[in-house]
């Protein structure tokens, strides 16, 4: 206030400091003497001032004339106007709003007396609904801790006029309960804790710390209130607020000084896990977990303390190098906090998977003794499926490992509970292990050749249905008959009964004729109910006898499809339905020769592991952890055979579907081969053009399949003949005179004259493939897709990555598929994209992929998981939530070994759009660039080679960026790019927009993609919303170092190019790009832990694969010619390699691999400044971006 008065001359700031000191007759005269430009704050200074001088008739007025000036300013916005625009003219409004509602409710406190000087209970109810209502409409808890201010700052106003107002009464000589009139105070300690508990979720533990000792003064307050301030406190002490000498000691020391008598238990458990948090975090190990325990003893099923508990027991088993008994205490704790509800905890649960993998590969000898083994087989069944849902992408690669039983135990369950969840990766992942494990026995095939039980294939006549239904409702109506002649019965009897004696007492009186004949009369009343009581018994005996006979009836057309008891059946369904497990032990039928075999060979098993007894009440997950599997593939095969059980009606239909969609909509041959020609391509111009290089023996081994796979090339004889499509048969001798290596007489040595006859090649395919139409018919493709009318099948890759429970009923089903199915070119290759109509009424776009290595399809499913994971946390993020940041990433969905499903956007397009418009606006191709590259750096290489006998490394450099330059100046100017996007653009405004979301996603991504070693960032492998301007990156596959790390050795980080630099323009590059990597790496910064948890789950899957293939070369790149320790192992060299790439990836990011306690946020945030500066640097760096391969289009 004094700043503004003084120095700064500020007259906004005047009006700000005064209103939230509060001086009303300041802001009084200041409104007079300093009037203000803006018209709506001085619309609100007025409102305020009505309100607190008690001019309460004047406020609506004031207030209407506020609300109209917003909303005038409103209009002036352009229509597209994002919501950063529209957000600070909602909060106007906002507090518009509730200031006439605290002109209304001091109207309301003014007439709490009624005239005859009592308090008047409507006036007071409504007081206290406004105040509410106020509790619950509140910003959004990533709004900025400003706006919180501002709404809060004039509610505590409001507060302390009402605590006054009410003192003043009672001061007055009336009786005015206590309750009211600490009805302000209450209210004021409940926001202040609000406040607090924001500042705190916004890192400002001193501004949160601050706010809360302001309740000190206040001279009463409810307990639950000071049980908030003091948790709060001890939290933000927690956080190590920079301006405080040893806050987790002083913090211990509040809970120490904290009155605990009027706490509830639940409360004091609280404070006690919170001292338990501050020695974990001083290292009192010891102490720690004492009060841990205390905690949970007086709640055991408080979550948080679970879930602290847990991280402190998996600290101290890192310190003691996995120590299996701190494992399993952590293990235990982390499932008691998912179990008792805490959202966090099922974040942590790939932590539980990081456990279990250890354990069982430091026990391969027993692993069922070890704890975490122990306590995943105590607790699968305990927690719900869905909590496992995020990682199936990590339970499906146990399979393969000795944890196997564990995971496979949790796919069953969620198998049964949500079986779209796991079909298509467990479908996968079987097409994938069957040439490998070459299995003996298939349990889905049993599973599927079981009959379903009273299954009826035809609806009952309608006078069946209406006979049974008659009949149902006369035995109803019997037997509450029964019931009632029952009852009357009871009560004649006693009647009788106490006529009889009654009669015998009187006998020899003047009344005892009279009492003998009233209980003669009562004993045949009571013979006449029993009678009727008989006849009604009878009468239910029949109806239900003629009951049974319409069921026999109805299920006389059914006798076919009642189960054979000699049919083999599923894991875990005996012949009698009751006990599963006994169906490992059918027989096979009689006409197969090799059942008995088969029989034999799954006795041994099924002998001893007859324990899925549903029925017999014993655990479903344990009863499917105790099977047998010999392979990885039974362990697949296991999951899909209950799968089949539970739901074998919608097996049939995604089976159905993945089928047809593999099959039936795979590309032409000329669609192939043009892809085939492009990918041939773009390795050759990989090649250095430095001289005549001759051409590899791999591009020679690919083309000799290409030729053998489309035109037969040396197998058009005997039983391998090959099919030739009529499309392309013209094509067979001209394609094996010149390109086939088999046949080709003439074939090139040399790369330059092998890529110009690709090209040509490149050009006689493209045509063929311009011939085909853009769109395709499904009735001619699949007739089965096309009859797919309001199925139960969901639409493909729900979002199932939110750890909540996921509501099923909500899932949007597949209504239709559109019989239009659009054939996109993309990359210079083709594929389907087809279009589901969800039962919601929305669209869903899959394009089909084919011709996909297992491998690559799995990496790329990682490392959208990984995306998704991120997302999550910029989420929970307040930052980066304000900003909209996120990784967009498309969904995958295997449908077989080769071809899978992506989501799509019809809005999307790749970058290497633009660059083959400009080329063939110029009248060439998008590879005229690249060869010009090649041609004038040839030429000043040979030059540089003519003038000295030896070129070194810095003439390299420069005879490329003198290449570089060439083409950036002759043929690809800096604005093909931003001229191709201007033309889709309608306004201005939009083209803000477009920039600048372009620049926040590019951030995001580009910074992803540097982390995690993710190369080949070319033009097609980027694409972008015509709409929004968002970006997603394709074919996200790390890049895996001879040393089995995770790192990638590229000059530059990124992309960002001259084009993307021009579009973004560098108020963009350096504002808008820039501060969205600051806060992501902040973000990431925040949850580093629980990330390292996650990372070394989903990195260990990746390099598992990688290290399997090449553990011999590994082990001599890391130890040489050197003996490698006796402790060496698979498990060990992959954990070495899992920590060196979870190490290379946070130095990446600039982020410490441990938590550091002393580490400042300010000097933190500074260095993520600085790193990104230096990254955005290098990316744009034309000396290093000249060094990149020249189908990286470095110059667009």
């Amino acid at each position: 206030l004094e700043l503004s008065r003084t120095t700064m001359n500020n007259i906004d700031l005047l009006h700000d400091s005064i209103l939230r000191v509060p001086d009303w007759a300041a802001l009084k005269d200041c409104v007079t003497k300093f009037p203000l430009d803006d018209g709506i704050k001085v619309r609100q200074s007025q409102a305020c001032l009505q309100v607190m001088e008690n001019r309460l008739e004047n406020v609506d007025t004031v207030v209407a004339q506020g609300i109209q000036k917003t909303l005038e300013k409103w209009i002036l916005l352009p229509a597209d106007s994002s919501m950063n625009c529209l957000t600070p003219l909602q909060e106007k409004l906002q507090q518009f709003v509730e200031i006439q509602e605290s002109g209304r409710l001091l109207v309301q406190v003014n007439s709490t007396l009624n005239p005859s000087g009592q308090l008047d209970q409507g006036h007071i109810d409504n007081v206290r609904q406004t105040l509410a209502m106020w509790r619950e409409r509140l910003p959004c808890p990533w709004d900025s801790p400003l706006t919180w201010n501002d709404i809060i700052t004039w509610r505590n106003h409001v507060y302390t006029s009402i605590g006054n107002s009410f003192q003043a009464l009672r001061d007055g000589g009336h009786e005015i309960p206590h309750g009211l009139v600490s009805l302000g105070v209450n209210e004021l300690a409940w926001t202040i804790n609000l406040f607090g508990k924001t500042c705190r979720k916004h890192n400002l533990p001193d501004v949160a710390i601050s706010c809360l000792k302001k309740m000190f003064s206040f001279g009463s307050m409810d307990v639950s209130d000071y049980f908030n301030q003091t948790k709060e406190e001890v939290k933000c002490y927690l956080q190590r607020p920079e301006n405080f000498e040893n806050p987790l000691m002083t913090g211990l020391n509040r809970i120490n000084s904290c009155n605990m008598d009027d706490f509830s238990v639940q409360q004091k458990a609280v404070l006690f896990s919170l001292k338990a948090n501050i020695f974990r975090e001083m290292g009192q190990a010891e102490e720690a977990n004492q009060a841990f325990s205390s905690s949970l003893s007086m709640c055991s099923d408080m979550s948080s303390s679970w879930l602290a508990w847990a991280l402190h027991c998996d600290k101290v088993c890192a310190e003691n190098k996995n120590n299996s008994v701190w494992g399993e205490g952590a293990v235990v704790s982390l499932f008691q906090a998912v179990r008792f509800g805490s959202k966090k905890a099922r974040v942590y649960l790939s932590r539980a998977l990081r456990l279990l993998s250890l354990a069982c590969g430091q026990s391969d000898s027993a692993p069922e003794r070890s704890g975490v083994v122990k306590a995943f087989n105590d607790f699968v069944d305990v927690l719900p499926s869905w909590v496992w849902l995020p990682w199936i992408q990590q339970l499906i690669p146990m399979l393969t490992r000795s944890e196997a039983p564990q995971a496979r135990a949790i796919l069953v369950l969620i198998a049964i509970s949500y079986p779209q969840a796991v079909f298509f990766p467990v479908r996968s992942f079987l097409e994938e292990r069957k040439p490998l494990d070459n299995p003996k026995r298939h349990w889905t095939q049993d599973a599927l050749s079981v009959a379903k039980p009273m299954t009826q294939a035809l609806l009952p006549s309608a006078a069946v249905q209406v006979s049974a239904q008659a009949h149902l409702q006369q035995v109803n109506a019997a037997n509450a008959q029964v019931t009632v002649l029952k009852q009357k019965c009871t009560q004649l009897a006693a009647a009788s009964l106490k006529a009889q004696q009654l009669a015998k007492n009187q006998a020899g009186t003047a009344q005892a004729a009279v009492a003998v004949k009233s209980a003669q009369q009562a004993q045949v009343i009571s013979n006449l109910a029993q009678k009727e009581y008989g006849d009604a018994l009878q009468k239910v005996s029949v109806l239900i006898q003629r009951q049974q006979l319409i069921a026999q009836q109805e299920k006389a057309g059914q006798l076919q499809q009642e189960p054979d008891p000699k049919a083999p059946q599923p894991p875990g369904e005996g012949a009698s339905g009751s006990q599963p497990g006994q169906g490992q032990q059918a027989s096979q039928p009689q006409n197969n020769p090799m059942g008995a075999k088969r029989q034999q060979q799954s006795s041994d098993s099924s002998v001893g592991n007859q324990v899925l007894l549903v029925d017999g009440g014993k655990s479903l997950a344990n009863s499917a952890a105790k099977l047998v599997a010999s392979t990885p593939y039974e362990n697949g095969d296991i999951i899909m055979a209950w799968l089949i059980k539970a739901h074998h009606v919608l097996y049939t239909d995604l089976e159905k579907i993945a089928h047809e969609i593999a099959f039936r909509m795979k590309p032409q041959p000329e669609e192939q081969l043009l892809g085939l020609m492009n990918a041939l391509l773009h390795r050759c111009y990989q090649v250095p053009p430095e001289g005549a290089v001759e051409v590899v023996s791999s591009l020679r081994t690919a083309l000799e399949e290409v030729s053998k796979m489309c035109f037969g090339t040396g197998v058009n004889h005997g039983p391998n003949r090959t099919h030739i499509a009529p499309t392309i048969v013209d094509l067979k001798p001209a394609f094996e005179a010149e390109l086939a290596p088999q046949t080709a007489k003439n074939f090139p040595l040399d790369v330059e004259l092998f890529i110009t006859r690709l090209r040509r090649w490149k050009i006689i395919f493209q045509r063929r493939v311009d011939l085909i139409p853009d769109h395709q018919n499904l009735e001619q493709l699949s007739r089965f897709l096309t009859d797919l009318r309001s199925s139960k099948v969901e639409v493909f890759a729900p979002d199932l990555n939110k750890f909540e429970e996921p509501n099923v009923d909500f899932h949007p089903t597949i209504e239709r598929i559109s019989v239009d199915v659009k054939v996109l070119r993309r990359h210079s290759g083709a594929s389907r994209r087809l279009h589901l109509i969800g039962s919601d009424g929305a669209s869903y776009y899959f394009v089909l992929e084919t011709s996909v290595n297992f491998l690559c399809q799995r990496t790329e499913e990682r490392s959208s998981q990984l995306c998704r994971m991120i997302n999550y946390f910029l989420e929970k993020d307040n930052n980066c939530r304000r900003k909209r940041l996120r990784i967009d990433t498309p969904s995958f969905i295997p449908t077989g070994q080769h071809t899978r499903l992506v989501s799509d956007n019809p809005s999307t397009t790749a970058l290497s759009d633009a660059l083959e418009s400009f080329t063939e606006l110029e009248g060439g191709a998008i590879d005229n660039p690249l060869r010009c590259f090649r041609k004038v750096y040839s030429e000043t290489l040979g030059k540089l080679k003519k003038s000295s006998k030896s070129i070194n490394n810095s003439q390299i450099v420069a005879a490329k960026l003198e290449a570089f330059n060439h083409v950036c100046s002759n043929l690809i100017p800096d604005s093909c790019l931003s001229d191709w996007v201007s033309a889709s653009i309608p306004n201005v405004n939009h083209l803000f927009l477009f920039r600048k979301r372009l620049a926040q996603t590019l951030g995001t991504s580009s910074l992803f993609v540097y982390a995690f070693a993710i190369n080949a960032r070319k033009p097609q492998n980027i694409l972008v919303s015509r709409d929004s301007g968002s970006v997603s990156q394709l074919y996200l596959r790390p890049v895996i170092s001879s040393k089995g790390v995770i790192e990638c050795d590229e000059p530059v980080p990124f992309r960002l190019t001259r084009n993307l630099r021009h579009v973004i323009t560098d108020c963009g590059v350096h504002g808008i790009l820039s501060d969205a990597m600051s806060s992501f790496i902040a973000a990431l910064n925040n949850n580093s832990t629980l990330l390292k948890y996650i990372f070394e789950s989903i990195i260990r899957d990746e390099l598992t694969v990688w290290t399997t293939a090449r553990i011999d070369a590994l082990t001599k790149a890391t130890y040489g010619n050197d003996q490698p320790p006796l402790h060496l192992s698979f498990n060990v060299l992959l954990e070495e390699r899992v920590t060196e790439s979870l190490a290379s990836i946070f130095q990446r990011l600039g982020l410490p691999l441990e938590y550091d306690s002393d580490a400042s946020k300010s000097e933190q945030a500074v260095a993520a400044v600085e790193k990104v500066r230096t990254l955005v640097e290098s990316a744009s760096k034309e000396s290093l971006l000249c060094l990149m391969d020249q189908s990286w289009h470095a110059w667009f």
